[in-house]
Formats: structure tokens, sequence, C-alpha cells
């Protein structure tokens, strides 16, 4: 891997400057001196004072009360109560939000026409972040509490299979609808009031995969002369050519050109470039642009709003990309080493350090992977950052064999772990390897961070390991070699699922029918729960014969039954499971973000809406039989709307329904 080097000029400062001496005010001339001042001058003055000092100064000062309700239409109290129950989520969904709110006008100011929420809300005291989790939390009360739910249509988008695709974003604020018939693209877009309406339409011929792209407001467009083809032999090339385009959303719905980027600004330093992939970062400040013959870059935004190089990356037949979910760190892997790099503080990535792995750093895997006799087409490799950032994982399993007739050699597998240090560095913390008994047969091997990224989960066909971080920032194991189901040993063919609860408290592992032999009816769903002494123990296996879904939060399992019926189960305060049974299969499950709704695919094809009572238990909210047929169902992550895709009259028409609670 090649970087280029970016020199940065320390800000220094020869003006000597004494200290300032305290100011204090006689309590007489205080409330004068408050006053006097202008509302939006106080409250810009209150915009930097700790939740505690505004508690304070509302307390001696009616002046300061008024001002605070005025601009926040909130008391201080409220506002710590919503700062303490955002501090109080885990570090994944605080993540979560920080993720939702970055990137999605539309909902921000939905929430400022909410009555519970204020506006403007300031800037120190009580972020945006914590204003979306309240209100998610708001809602997912409103919904506990609603005897029936009312969809209604807010947007509906028609699209002919093959000659068009689309792409919803991650934040549900953005589709994208390429028509290889019109050789034109569309942005379909919510309003302010959740209402969907196409909002930008032009030619657009290149075939780069757009998609990798999770903002609301930017779009990057590669220039369809230059993406993707390689320029014709003799064809004089000055570098000057527009290669990638840089499209801005306005607060108003208004899409414009907001810069234009050539060759030589995107790639400065390669011949002929072409962009042949691009990945965003979460937060949208950050794109990484490939060529696949000539490497990659990474582009960022300046304070001036322009995108810009800086930084070149290699690039390979073998390389693998991924931002942290913090976006703050990006690991570029190339076969044989682990590359991390960091963010600085002014939006620059530089190169921190690395991490040998791979069949570089292994003879016997290097000589295997070289051997044509086993005809393989190269290692397998996967990686992951832990929910906080603090923590990365690398692991290969299989070593990629195309006819599983031939008997492979290789006996151990590694999982690696890297953690960040105190100066941003990142280094090797723990190696776990694990052997595999039976080489004439494929292994699979799979790691998972907990959410609070202080539990890694290994699993392999035959079992799993638990590690903890301790206090002093070192891997221990919890658990090793431990098998799925205490009564049933037997090697699986398929790896479970795996999933935490949000309070990394319990862990799933959910089997699928092609995960177990035929004849295997020992083999099921199991619960595993840690104890107040930290000792982990399998808690239950379920007696329904699959389980289906788990609720983000992991606090509902839907199952399917033994029979014609669906079993719920739902977690309780007292720690017990609670068995719920639908007199009717489901077929297939989506839950919202807070697990507090849930929709489902019954037999004849119609769609049954639950929602979470008051009591534990699970109601019937909402029912309707689609015109066509259901292809796809999902929440939108804040739960405000419910997207359906049904394939009628050859053609795929997607629908966003708003979610209204009706009154008790």
């Amino acid at each position: 891997m090649f970087m280029y080097p970016i020199v940065k000029q320390l800000k220094t400062c020869h003006v000597h400057q004494e200290p300032q001496s305290r100011v204090d005010f006689p309590a007489s001339d205080f409330g004068r001196y408050i006053r006097s001042m202008s509302g939006d001058l106080l409250a810009n003055l209150l915009s930097y004072l700790s939740i505690q000092d505004l508690a304070n100064l509302e307390l001696v000062s009616r002046r300061v009360r008024t001002v605070i309700h005025d601009k926040c239409g909130l008391s201080v109290s409220e506002l710590h109560n919503y700062n303490r129950y955002f501090l109080s989520l885990p570090k994944a969904e605080q993540q979560f939000y920080q993720v939702m709110v970055s990137a999605n006008p539309q909902l921000l100011h939905h929430l400022r026409t909410v009555p519970s929420v204020f506006s403007p809300c300031y800037p120190v005291q009580c972020k945006q972040e914590a204003l979306c989790a309240h209100y998610t939390n708001h809602f997912c009360q409103q919904m506990i509490n609603a005897p029936s739910v009312t969809l209604a249509a807010s947007g509906c988008m028609e699209f002919v299979p093959v000659v068009s695709s689309f792409f919803l974003n991650a934040n549900h604020n953005r589709l994208i609808n390429e028509d290889g018939r019109a050789r034109a693209i569309h942005i379909w877009a919510p309003d302010n009031s959740g209402n969907w309406g196409r909002e930008l339409s032009m030619e657009y011929t290149t075939e780069i995969n757009i998609h990798n792209q999770h903002g609301g407001n930017i779009l990057f467009l590669p220039y369809d002369r230059l993406s993707g083809e390689p320029p014709a032999e003799g064809t004089e090339f000055s570098g000057h050519e527009h290669l990638l385009s840089v499209f801005k959303r306005s607060d108003s719905g208004l899409w414009s050109e907001a810069q234009q980027m050539t060759a030589v600004d995107v790639y400065p330093h390669f011949a002929h470039p072409r962009i042949n992939e691009m990945i965003l970062s979460d937060d949208g400040k950050s794109l990484v642009c490939i060529d696949y013959e000539s490497g990659g870059v990474i582009l960022c935004c300046e304070t001036d709003g322009n995108w810009r190089h800086n930084n070149d990356l290699s690039w390979g037949d073998n390389h693998e990309i991924c931002f942290s979910p913090d976006s703050r760190f990006l690991v570029l892997f190339d076969g044989a080493e682990v590359f991390f790099l960091a963010r600085d503080a002014d939006g620059l990535w530089s190169c921190s350090s690395s991490m040998a792995f791979g069949p570089g750093s292994n003879g016997a895997l290097a000589s295997q992977a070289e051997s044509e006799e086993y005809r393989l087409f190269g290692m397998e490799f996967d990686m992951a950052f832990s929910p906080d950032s603090r923590h990365f994982a690398l692991w290969s399993d299989d070593v990629g064999i195309f006819d599983e007739s031939i008997a492979g050699t290789e006996k151990e597998f590694c999982v690696k772990v890297a953690g960040l240090g105190p100066n941003r560095q990142w280094s090797h913390r723990l190696t776990i390897t694990k052997k595999h008994n039976d080489p004439g047969h494929c292994f699979l091997l799979c790691a998972a961070f907990s959410p609070d990224g202080r539990l890694l989960v290994v699993t392999t066909i035959t079992g799993f390991d638990i590690w903890g971080l301790g206090d002093d920032h070192r891997w221990s194991p919890v658990m090793q070699d431990r098998a799925y189901n205490e009564e049933a040993g037997q090697v699986l063919l398929k790896l479970p699922d795996i999933q935490f609860s949000m309070d990394s408290r319990r862990l799933y592992f959910m089997m699928a029918a092609s995960s177990l032999d035929a004849d295997d009816d020992k083999l099921r769903a199991c619960i595993w729960q840690r104890r107040d002494s930290g000792q982990w123990e399998c808690a239950q296996t379920l007696s329904s014969s699959s389980l289906l879904k788990c609720s983000p939060r992991g606090n509902t399992l839907i199952c399917r039954g033994e029979s014609e019926s669906t079993d719920i189960y739902q977690y309780t305060l007292t720690g017990q499971w609670l068995r719920q049974q639908i007199n009717q299969p489901i077929k297939e499950v989506c839950f919202n973000r807070q697990g507090c709704l849930l929709a489902s695919l019954v037999a004849g094809g119609s769609m049954l809406l639950l929602g979470l009572a008051s009591d534990g238990s699970w109601q019937e909210k909402n029912r309707w039989r689609p015109d066509g047929q259901i292809r796809d169902f999902e929440f939108s992550p804040c739960s405000r709307s419910l997207q359906t895709r049904v394939y009628r009259n050859d053609k795929e028409v997607m629908t966003f329904w708003r979610i209204v609670p009706d009154q008790p």
C-alpha cells in the first residue's frame, strides 16, 4: 500500500495574553443586567451553559425562565430528562440516532412540528440526536397505548422489473430509480410532512453502482463518458475531463449540481483513471473512489463545502474496505495486511498503523493458495468494527475450494482482533485460533461483537467461544468450545444466525432448516444468558420448530410452531419468557427499530400488523390485503412509515404508508 503524506502547518501564537479576572455582579445588578438583554442575545448566551447551570438560573430569574420557554417550549427539567434518556442508551443505539439525524432534514423538520419536541434546540445542552431518541420513545409509547393503527398512503412509485431498478437508502429518506429504458435516473424523497414525491430527473447512462451512498442530501454521479470504460487506444487524455459531479439537496427539496470534479481532481496521480466503485461514509463527509486498474482515493468535504482529493489507496483483486460506525476510521485490507486510517480534526485522512494478516503471514496457507492442484481462487475474509468503533476483528473461514470433493489440508483458521490506543493508534490485541478436525470438508467461521463492544463471539460449525474485554483492556476467554445445545453436539451444515440483546446480556443462536441434518430433531434455537456473576449458561431451548425473527432489542422472538401456528416469546422484566400463540402461520416477519410493532405476511397473501400492548401481549393493530403479490416490506428506521413492494400487472409498486396511532 502506498500513501502520499499530508503536511500540516502547526498553529502558533506569539501574542502574550494576560489571564482575565473574573467579573462579579452584585445580586441587585444581576436581574437588571439580564433584563437589559434582548431575548435572542440572552438565548445565545444561555446556550453555552450546562443544564445544571440553567436549572439554577431558572430558579432565581423569571427572565431566564421565560426566554428558555419561549425559545424551547420546554422547561430545563424536561431538557435534562431528554439528555438523561439518550445517555442511558447503549453506545450502539446512540450512534444509530447520531447517524439518523446527520442526514435526515425531513425528520428533523417533523420533530420541530411535534408538540412534545421543541425548536430550536440549544447546541450544547440537548443535541438533535437526544431529541430524536426521545421522540422515538414517545412514538413507541403511543403505539403501545393505541387500540389500532391507521396506515395512510404517503407515496407510490411504479417500476418495470429488469428495465428499471431502485434503491432505498438506509435512512429511508431517498430513493434512486435507474430507468434503463429512458436512460435516466429519478430521485424520490419525502417532504417535511412525510409525503413522497419525485424531486429530480436527469439523464444518466453509466452502469456504475451509485447505491452505496447513505446520505439523503448529497449524491455523487460519475460522468458517463469516463466512468467504467477505459479510454480508446490512442485517445489523448489531458486529465481535465469531467469525471465526477456532486449534487446537493436544499431544505426546500431542490437538487442542483454543486461541483464538477475533473479526472485530476479525483485521481491526481493516475493515468487514464475511471470510477468503478464508490463508498460513502455514514456521516457523508468522506468518499472512497476506486479504479480497479490503478487504485483508490479518498475525497473529503472541506469547510468551504467543496470536495477535494485527500489521499491515495492501493487496490487489487483481494482488497476490502470498511468505514467504522462513527466514520472516524477506515480499514483497508489488501490480502496480507490490514491498514488503519484515521480522520483528523481537520477532516483529512492519514495512515496510522497496520497489522499483518493473510496468506503472507502463514506459510502453509500461502503454499496452499498458490497450488493449482486444489484449484483455489483465493481465501475468503470478513471484517467488522465493534459498535463503539474501538475494536476491529478480521477472520477467514475456508480457502475457497471450488470442488468440495477435493480434500483440503488446512487445519487452522484464526480471528485477529485489533484495539484503539489512547494516541489513536491501532495495535494487535488478540489472535483466536480454531482447529479444523476434518479438513476434507468445508470449514465455516464467523465473529461478532456485542452492542456494548465488550464481548466477542466466535462461531464455528462445531460450537462457539465468548471472549470478554476486561477493565485492563485485555481480552480473555469467558467460554470456549461450547456446543450450541448441550444435548446435541453434532457438526452443523451451516452457521447459525446470532444476535445479542440490546443490553448484551442475552445471546441468541437461530438455527435454520439448512443448518441441520435431515434426521436431527434436537438442535433448536437456543438462548444463552449472562448471570450477575458474569457466567453464561443456556437459559432456554425453544420448543418451537424454528426461530424466524428476533426483535432488534432482543426482547421478542417469533417462532414457527409445530402445527399451523406461530409462537411469540416475550421477555419480561422478571426475567421470564411468556409464550403467546397465534393460530395462523407467519411466513415472513419484520420488526420496527424499537420492537413495538411487527409486520408479517400470513396465509392468503395478507399483511398483518401486530403491536405490543401495555400488558406485554401482542395484539392485532391492522390487517389488509393488497392488490397483487407482496414481495417485500420494511419499517423506516424512525418507525414513522412502513414500506411495501407489491408485484402486480407486470410492475413492481412501492408504497410508503404513514403510521398513525388511533386514539384509545
